[in-house]
C-alpha cells in the first residue's frame, strides 16, 4: 500500500516484528499503532500478517484510515472487489437488495441464485452443465481439487511452492 500524502508505503506486521527484534528497546510498531499496551493481546487469532493501516472507508482504489490518510490498495488478496471500494453502483444494487431479501440459504430455491447459474453455464464449454455457487476462494479451490482428482482420475496434485490455496484441509495439504 502506498500512501497518497507521503508517499510511504505500508509495512506488513512480520517486517515490524522483525523491525522491533532488531531495536527492542523501541518496542512494536503496531503496539503504537494500535495503541494498545505490549502486554494486551487481541482477542482475534493471528491469522494473516498485519499490514499497519485501519482502514475505516474506502472510495475506488483508495482506503481512507483512521487518521483521514489516504492509501493505494494495491491488495490482490481475498475478498476484493474489481470495482474497487465504494462502487455506486454495487452500493445502489446492494442496498435495492437488502430492501428486499438480503440473504437466505441455499436450502431454498431463489430466483436471482437461479438465474445467475443459468448465466454461468451458458459462459462454460461442453459438458459444463452446473455450476456450483461459493463463498470463498478456499472453497472454490477445494471443489475444484475434487473435480481435477475426478476429471483426471489421478490423486496427485501438483501445486506451487509458496502458494496460498485456502484454510480448508484439502486447500491446506497443497500448500507448503
Amino acid at each position: 500500500m502506498l500512501n497518497r500524502r507521503t508517499g510511504g508505503q505500508a509495512v506488513s506486521r512480520s517486517e515490524q516484528t522483525a523491525e522491533a527484534d532488531a531495536h527492542p528497546q523501541t518496542g512494536s510498531s503496531s503496539d503504537r499503532l494500535t495503541d494498545r499496551p505490549p502486554d494486551r493481546r487481541t482477542a482475534l487469532l493471528p491469522v494473516y500478517a498485519q499490514f499497519p493501516v485501519r482502514p475505516i472507508r474506502g472510495r475506488g482504489s483508495w482506503l481512507i484510515d483512521e487518521n483521514g490518510d489516504e492509501w493505494l490498495d494495491a491488495y490482490g488478496g481475498h475478498a476484493v472487489a474489481a470495482t474497487g471500494h465504494s462502487h455506486p453502483h454495487v452500493v445502489r444494487a446492494v442496498q435495492e437488495q437488502a430492501e428486499d431479501l438480503l440473504f437466505y440459504s441455499s436450502a431454498v430455491p431463489h430466483f436471482l441464485r437461479e438465474t445467475l447459474a443459468e448465466k454461468l453455464v451458458e459462459l462454460c464449454p461442453e459438458p459444463l452443465s452446473q455450476v456450483f455457487l461459493c463463498n470463498s476462494g478456499a472453497e472454490a479451490n477445494e471443489n475444484a481439487l475434487h473435480l481435477a482428482r475426478r476429471y483426471a482420475g489421478r490423486q496427485t496434485i501438483v501445486s506451487v511452492r509458496g502458494g496460498w490455496h485456502g484454510r480448508t484441509a484439502a486447500t491446506l495439504a497443497c500448500t507448503d
